[in-house]
């Protein structure tokens, strides 16, 4: 099937909670995270949780590093 062509589902994601996170990361050092955890509808007990930094600050610039060290 051609990609233009593939259905996903659409389900709504409705917010549960946001909450501060701090990982201690071996190689970049320590980051700072808001943690979102999303519920879907119509799929029960699923959740999907989203970890980003705020823009701007050193723990966006950690990620960026780590995610080119990991392409590497």
């Amino acid at each position: 099937m051609r990609a233009d062509r593939t259905r996903i589902p659409v389900h709504d994601v409705n917010t549960c909670e946001g909450t501060p996170k701090h990982i201690d990361h071996p190689q970049v050092g320590g980051l700072s995270l808001n943690r979102e955890r999303l519920s879907v509808s119509g799929a029960t007990g699923q959740t999907l949780v989203v970890l980003h930094p705020d823009p701007g600050i050193d723990s966006a610039d950690k990620l960026t590093l780590l995610a080119s060290v990991m392409r590497t």
